[in-house]
């Protein structure tokens, strides 16, 4: 995995996380379908995701996450990868 879109360990910094055989998608990352979003309130916005064990996870996040998670999947990759290098730098 090159340097782009890197995971936070909180002990660690950053570092690199393994892939499944033919995808750019982490293998630490779940599996999930999408069950609900909530309208915008306060600037945030509810996200519920089905897992595969049957549990619900919801997320509230702000809306400025939400957009640039919709920006994201709507860019070309070379697109993608510098806007996700940019909004990773920008993390607190």
């Amino acid at each position: 995995m090159n340097d782009e879109c890197k995971d936070k360990d909180e002990t660690n910094g950053s570092r690199d996380l393994k892939t499944v055989r033919g995808s750019r998608i982490p293998s630490i990352y779940r599996n999930a379908t999408l069950r609900v979003v909530t309208p915008v309130e306060n600037g945030r916005v509810g996200f519920g995701f089905n897992l595969p064990d049957g549990e619900v996870l919801r997320l509230n996040i702000p809306k400025e996450d939400a957009v640039t998670i919709g920006q994201l999947m709507l860019t070309t990759t070379e697109q993608r990868s510098e806007a996700c290098r940019t909004k990773i730098g920008g993390l607190h």
